[in-house]
């Protein structure tokens, strides 16, 4: 639901809870369970449709049915009594408003519940002892063990009325049959009287819910076991509503039956001694054999005579002196009438007054006269009134309607109902509310609670630390409900799955919002376009904002920080990614970083939170800069804490207004609130209308710009949509603190208690707490005590149920629409994991890493295509961590510039390595053995193995190519990578592949092909009995060949197939190939294959293959390897080392104060195929020592010498002329890193690059113009790849063009112009030439080198006296053609003179006449718009000017005198940018205006218009600048 159509809906709801009622005309809608329609629609409107009534009927199929319609809107009266009534009021929080009455003397009452029994059971009756009475002294314990008869189960006056009195009176305790009665299925008070009568008690019948339940919850008859307890005992027939004893007569003709030995209690209504005769079912009751005034009432205290004979052998009820019934002050409760009910909000409106008048009760008339004759009082017909109602009764006037206390005053019996139906829920487990706060007390919480909400207790409250470990102990259902705000609800339904259910509010128009945030600015920095009366350059929340000065109202807090920033982020205005790395090296919260260099230090954003905005060395936050430093504080006043001046909603907007006169304080924007400049009683500088709001962005992407939100008053003014402005131009919606709990809470019983008990069983609001007359208004204040109490806020009004509260996408769609940027600003915190195992998943990665390491979670997961991916996300910042092993791991510290951080190792003998690699041979191929003789050739690890039969694993492996090869390559006379580099690379395969290959001799096979070799292209090199890498490969060169992998090179020495094209003397595998070999069966022991060392040879293994350990402990293979694979290891930015997070990252790993830390088996962090972090293997981590620097590196990844030799042979060199070659080698390598390794050299000519590639001392290098020809026609080297700015221009970088004036023309566009060019002929000699300058692309190559080559130039003619003077060719023949009259300014190495000096000067001859100051390359006519300039100028200057395509488009400021036809051909169709130039205002504090001015506008004057202005010092000319006085000056210094 949109914000709007969703706020609109909560005041539709509000809007019946405060009495708006929308009635449908005049038409009143009544609800019936008993009749028909049609007859309850004429009896209405015959009784009261006599004026501007109308009235239809519904029918539903219970009384439960109606009140839910009536709440609901779909009717607008019903009428109920008994528990429905108490119901209507406590659950659907309806209004009584008529009540019927059978009686003069009963007013509104229905009738009185009496206990009756005979008159010598009690001890005292009418204040006289009774002679030989009994022990009954009142509604007491004495009752106790006594036999009662009961109407029925939960019927009022034999149930409600007398178990809630003795409830009530503390007589009858639930709670001590509350367990009881939940073992047996039993509902608690039917389990209470049960045990008070000691089983002697019939109580017929069932409710929908009891006396006792099946698993579905419905009622069924209580009969005890084998027919004796429970509640049917003393019942005479089958104990339901049919027996005997059922209903009024039935239980007094139970108490009149009775045998004797016991006394009996009979609980009915007054009169019914009194109708017994009329009312009892002749075939089941018999006559009474006991006349009523033989029966006495059971009193508060004592018993009292009821009944006396009436003179006319009748009977009728005793009276006092004041001449009222007995019964009135000796009974069980009164049991209000039936009653017409409807919603609170009818009550009051003139449907309502209408209505009460056309039944005799309006204004001065309290009760009104029933026609009996009429039809409305045919109840079993029209549904509605009683049969025996006389009289009906204004319930106005005993009290509000629509309030507690004016219910209570009708219905009388309300404590009885409660306490009854209330005894439910001690059989229930207290619903556990956890707390935080420093003062909270969970006795006092519990009490309020239990005070509060009885009807949905017991509550227990319990008490955490912070709202985080609240949320922690609800999801491990160490408690049940929170009620938490801000990023703590976030974090509830994100992190810990929790459901929000209600909602808490302070206003009836914000409904489930806290509040709006707002961004506000003076109107006068908005831009003309965003705003009326805007002056400035704000165009909404954008860009605009970059750099400007910014008052947050405190770092994270929620108006200020996290909806304003969130949504910068969350737009892509601010990138907390380019400031990642940086805010983790300084150890400062990443978004407090981004903050700051956006605002460009200009920003207050006081305080501090636990762990932010700056974190110290135990992990606790600090505030983050100093006033008038950076970090957040420059702007700030004092002392950028939380009690500055400027923290705070009014904070900030002082920070915003003030003028304090201290230009490094104060900003220009203010995030607050929507209400605070509303509710801000400070003074301001200016109107309250004058604050304007910055707008986010609109939908289509258009600039959001700024609104107008309040008027002079500070009121809220309404945008073009109706609704209040504030709304469509914020930061974002605060949802308001929420009471949340476990997805499966909702929906069950003791939710819907719960909902019951705040009044939102029908509602989506109620008034807060809704007490149904429970609670004084004190004591619903006390439970918004949140200081001691820790539930709802003190200034909450109202509490919301949020639908669907399961649903994620209600959560942040319909509630907690700030999700967005809550989550930007929480990802900020987050440590980024980057993964690249195909069947990996990012969620269960997060899962993984948040169980594994708690105290970091929660994680962030990124899945990336490979390791290079993941490697590249962290150097860019997009990722913090990732696990990478072999290449990729020496890559990560070589290519990318990463730190390895923590290693896994599989076994506590390899520690941090993977595994050794090892050359085996065998026995016989060795000179010596364990240092004995032998006689083979093979001397070690050396030179001496050239031209030996290999078997690698595969190519690039790192067992089987990296360890050999790399060490290899470091042996004197080993491979020789720049031996066979050319010949590689004419061949097009890998170096390290073409000088392996030539080492030995062909005789190789090492198989399979990565994505970039051997072959360029990840193609096969050779076959097998051919050349490359596959001439010893049996049968297939591939990864699947037999040869290939760890057992396959061990079958390649040992296979014995008779073929000697095959198979190989050297295997080259790790040191557990052997023991775990699975492939063919061997031909020779394995005790007979030798390592080869460094020098000799060496055995390993033993008969098994299991390694061999040496003296003093470790194995021989230690010492004769080829080198240690290390382990796969964690890598991150060098500069995340030492850090905050990776201080927390080795706490979370137990690697604080341990060099390793066992890894727990059954975690699934080492689940590799799904999660892509740890190796399954995995038993430990380990720390690695001094990660960021290159000698841990190698103390870690031994074989780093070999895997560089590799690496770098491929590497291609790249010759700069300008920038860094450290920065070249990170944008090559960053774009092309994945083709080879590069490196820069710098020369400082581009010829110089040119002579170094030709001398292959670089590979390649960028040139273009005259060194792009020098480079193919001098160097003989070849162009292969051109750079393109525009995809109409290909592979051109532009055009040149000769542009000349209309009119100097003889044609346009083929019109007739009357002047002398006809073309690109000889017509142009002797005109006026602007050229960029000599030797420029566009300016000389391109025209000179056409009119040369069309014959219109004539180098020959001029050579010779071009030499005589020491000009190049060119250039004589140039200034000839014009005669003189050109502009070439500038120079190259060699020319226009030899020796690269300027020809000429202005205004003489030579290359330079035309030109306007020097002639060089600073002069005003040089480049492509001073040539432009040249031909403009009325100064002087030039016919013709040659340029690039573009120039006239790229010239921001020109002086035009001329129609912007130009050239022979239009080629522009915008005329001039003007015929001004643009003024700059230079402040100067020594030497005069007039000469700064004149020696600036000379320089530089060609598009720029030079003012100069004096101030007395360097610091006023600062201040000049600032106040917008002057644009530019010069200082030095401090």
């Amino acid at each position: 639901m949109a914000p709007l159509a969703q706020r609109a809906a909560w005041l539709a709801v509000l809007a019946l809870v405060y009495g708006v009622y929308f009635s449908n005309g005049q038409t009143i809608r009544a609800c019936i369970t008993d009749g028909e329609q049609s007859t309850c629609q004429s009896a209405l409107e015959n009784a009261y449709g006599q004026g501007s009534l109308d009235f239809t009927c519904i029918k539903e199929s219970s009384d439960e049915d109606c009140l839910k319609a009536v709440r609901a809107g779909n009717a607008d009266i019903t009428v109920v009594g008994g528990t429905q009534l108490f119901a209507a009021h406590s659950t659907y929080n309806l209004a009584a408003i008529v009540a019927e009455s059978a009686s003069e003397e009963l007013q509104t009452a229905s009738y009185y519940g009496v206990a009756l029994t005979k008159r010598e059971n009690c001890a005292n009756v009418d204040g006289n002892p009774v002679t030989e009475g009994g022990g009954i002294t009142g509604l007491d314990g004495s009752l106790q063990g006594s036999k009662a008869c009961h109407t029925g189960y939960r019927k009022t006056s034999g149930w409600m009325l007398p178990v809630g009195t003795l409830i009530n009176n503390g007589v009858m305790d639930p709670e001590d049959y509350a367990t009881e009665a939940k073992s047996e299925s039993v509902r608690v008070d039917a389990e209470t009287v049960e045990k008070f009568w000691g089983d002697n008690v019939c109580a017929p019948g069932t409710t929908e819910f009891g006396p006792k339940y099946d698993a579905n919850g419905d009622g069924q008859i209580y009969d005890g076991e084998s027919g004796n307890g429970g509640l049917c005992k003393l019942c005479k027939d089958d104990c339901t509503e049919n027996d005997p004893y059922a209903g009024y007569p039935g239980a007094l003709y139970c108490m009149d039956e009775a045998a004797e030995g016991g006394a009996y209690v009979a609980f009915v209504k007054q009169s019914t001694p009194l109708t017994y005769e009329d009312d009892r079912d002749k075939s089941k009751t018999d006559p009474l054999q006991i006349n009523p005034d033989q029966l006495v009432g059971i009193c508060s205290t004592g018993c009292k005579t009821l009944y006396k004979t009436d003179g006319d052998g009748g009977y009728t009820y005793t009276r006092d002196a004041n001449n009222v019934p007995v019964y009135e002050s000796c009974n069980t409760g009164k049991s209000a009438a039936n009653a017409m009910v409807a919603r609170r909000g009818f009550v009051g409106t003139s449907a309502y007054s209408t209505l009460l008048a056309e039944m005799g009760l309006g204004d001065g008339s309290n009760e009104a006269s029933v026609d009996t004759k009429s039809d409305v009082v045919k109840e079993d017909q029209a549904g509605l009134w009683s049969t025996d109602t006389i009289k009906l009764h204004k319930l106005a006037a005993l009290g509000d309607p629509k309030t507690d206390a004016g219910f209570k005053s009708f219905f009388t019996a309300y404590d009885q109902f409660k306490y009854v139906l209330s005894t439910e829920s001690k059989a229930q487990d207290p619903l556990r509310v956890c707390i935080a706060g420093e003062d909270v007390d969970a006795s006092t919480c519990t009490s309020r609670l239990e005070t509060a909400y009885a009807m949905a207790g017991p509550f227990e409250c319990v008490t955490r630390g912070s709202d985080d470990l609240c949320l922690q102990a609800v999801q491990a259902s160490d408690a049940d409900l929170a009620v938490v705000g801000g990023f703590q609800l976030f974090a509830a339904r994100e992190d810990y799955k929790l459901a929000a259910i209600v909602a808490e509010s302070t206003s009836l128009a914000l409904g489930s919002a806290s509040y709006y945030g707002v961004a506000l600015t003076r109107r006068s920095m908005c831009s003309p376009d965003a705003i009326e009366g805007g002056q400035g350059t704000i165009t909404g929340l954008d860009m605009s904002l970059k750099g400007q000065k910014a008052c947050h109202t405190g770092y994270r807090k929620t108006s200020g920080w996290v909806l304003p920033v969130g949504k910068l982020i969350d737009d892509g205005i601010m990138d907390p990614v380019r400031w990642r790395a940086e805010a983790q090296e300084e150890n400062v919260r990443v978004d407090a970083e981004t903050v700051e260099k956006f605002w460009d230090d200009n920003v207050c954003a006081p305080g501090k939170t636990a762990d932010g905005p700056q974190i110290d060395e135990n992990g606790n936050g600090e505030i983050y800069g100093q006033p008038g430093g950076g970090g957040l504080c420059k702007l700030c006043k004092t002392d950028c804490s939380e009690n500055d001046p400027y923290a705070g909603y009014e904070g900030a907007v002082l920070c915003m207004d003030e003028d304090d006169g201290d230009e490094a304080t104060g900003g220009d924007i203010a995030f607050v609130k929507h209400s605070t400049i509303k509710d801000y009683t400070a003074g301001l500088t200016q109107d309250k209308s004058d604050y304007v709001g910055i707008c986010p962005t609109k939908a289509d992407g258009s600039a959001g710009g700024c609104m107008q939100l309040y008027d002079s008053d500070g009121n809220y003014v309404n945008g073009p949509d109706g609704q209040p402005a504030y709304l469509s131009c914020s930061t974002g919606k605060s949802a308001s603190n929420a009471l949340v709990s476990r997805e499966q809470f909702v929906g069950t019983d003791r939710y819907n208690q719960l909902m019951a008990a705040f009044g939102l069983s029908y509602e989506l609001a109620a008034s807060a707490p809704i007490d149904n007359g429970d609670i004084t208004p004190t004591q619903a204040n006390d439970i918004k005590v949140e200081e001691t109490v820790g539930l709802w806020s003190s200034d909450t009004s109202f509490l919301y149920r949020l639908e669907n509260p399961t649903s994620d996408d209600d959560f942040k769609d319909s509630f907690f629409t700030a999700f967005n940027q809550f989550e930007e600003i929480r990802n900020t915190d987050k440590l980024i994991v980057c993964i690249s195992e195909a069947t990996s998943s990012e969620t269960a990665c997060e899962d993984a890493l948040d169980g594994a390491y708690a105290d970091l979670a929660p994680f962030t997961c990124i899945k990336r295509d490979n390791d290079d991916g993941c490697l590249q996300a962290i150097k860019n910042n997009q990722a913090d961590l990732t696990v990478v092993g072999g290449n990729q791991l020496f890559a990560a510290h070589e290519r990318y510039n990463l730190a390895a951080i923590v290693a896994e190792s599989s076994s506590t003998e390899l520690g941090d390595a993977s595994y050794y690699g090892v050359a085996l041979t065998k026995r016989d191929k060795c000179q010596t053995v364990d240092g004995n003789n032998v006689g083979g050739p093979i001397t070690g690890l050396d030179s001496n193995l050239k031209g030996m039969k290999a078997c690698h694993t595969g190519y690039r492996k790192t067992s089987g190519w990296y360890l050999p090869v790399g060490k290899l390559s470091n042996k004197e006379g080993g491979i020789d990578f720049d031996q066979w580099a050319g010949e590689a690379r004419e061949e097009g395969v890998r170096v390290d592949a073409e000088a392996v290959e030539k080492f030995w001799d062909d005789n190789v096979c090492a198989p399979g092909a990565t994505a970039g070799g051997p072959k360029l292209g990840g193609e096969l090199y050779g076959e097998p009995g051919g050349g490359g890498l596959c001439k010893l490969c049996k049968d297939d060169c591939s990864g699947n060949g037999p040869y290939a992998g760890y057992d396959g090179a061990v079958h390649c020495i040992d296979d014995e197939d008779g073929n000697d094209v095959t198979g190989g003397d050297i295997a080259f595998v790790k040191h557990s190939t052997l023991r775990d070999y699975k492939g063919p069966t061997l031909n020779t022991a394995k005790d007979q294959y030798v390592g080869i060392c460094d020098s000799g040879c060496m055995t390993l293994f033993n008969a098994d293959g299991n390694p061999l350990q040496k003296e003093g402990g470790g194995f021989k293979y230690e010492d004769c390897s080829t080198g240690k694979s290390a382990s796969n290891a964690m890598v991150a930015r060098k500069g995340f080392v030492g850090s905050h997070y990776y201080d927390k990252l080795l706490k979370a790993m137990g690697l604080s104060n341990s060099d390793s830390a066992d890894v727990d088996a059954a975690s699934d962090v080492t689940k590799e195929s799904e999660v892509g972090v740890w190796s399954d293997d995995t038993a430990q981590l380990i720390k690695l020592s001094d990660p960021a620097t290159t000698e841990g590196f190698k103390d870690f990844f031994t074989a780093y010498d070999g895997f560089k030799e590799i690496y770098y042979s491929e590497a291609l060199t790249v010759c700069i002329t300008d920038g860094t070659t450290s920065a070249c080698e990170d944008a090559m390598n960053s774009a092309y890193g994945s083709i080879a390794p590069f490196t820069c050299i710098k020369r400082e000519k581009d010829d110089e690059c040119l002579q170094a590639v030709k001398q292959m001392e670089a590979d390649l290098t960028v040139v273009g113009g005259n060194q792009l020809f020098v480079a193919f026609e001098h160097y003989k080297l070849a162009p292969f790849a051109a750079e393109s700015s525009s995809a109409d221009l290909g592979d051109a970088s532009y055009y040149g063009v000769a542009l000349t004036k209309k009119g100097m023309c003889h044609t346009v566009d083929g019109n007739e112009q009357g002047g002398s060019i006809t073309g690109l002929d000889e017509s142009l000699r002797g005109k006026k030439a602007c050229h960029t300058g000599y030797r420029k692309t566009s300016g000389w190559y391109l025209p000179v080198g056409k009119l040369s080559a069309k014959g219109v130039m004539d180098f020959d003619r001029w050579a010779g006296e071009a030499r005589e003077e020491g000009v190049r060719v060119d250039a004589e023949t140039v200034e000839k053609f014009w005669d003189d009259n050109v502009c070439a300014p500038g120079t190259t190495a060699e020319g226009p003179m030899l020796g690269g000096e300027i020809y000429g000067e202005p205004g003489g001859g030579g290359l330079c006449k035309l030109c306007k100051v020097d002639c060089t390359s600073n002069d005003p006519y040089a480049g492509y718009d001073g040539a432009l300039y040249c031909m403009d100028d009325e100064d002087g200057g030039g016919d013709i000017a040659f340029v690039k395509h573009s120039t006239r488009q790229e010239v921001r400021v020109c002086t035009c005198s001329s129609p912007s036809l130009i050239g022979c051909v239009c080629i522009y169709s915008s005329p001039c940018a003007g015929s001004q130039r643009q003024k700059v205002r230079v402040c100067i504090s020594s030497g005069t205006t007039e000469q700064c001015g004149q020696a600036l506008n000379q320089a530089y004057g060609r598009q720029l218009d030079f003012e100069c202005i004096a101030e007395g010092n360097d610091e006023d000319c600062l201040k000049a600048i600032k106040e917008g006085h002057a644009d530019l000056s010069v200082v030095g210094g401090a």
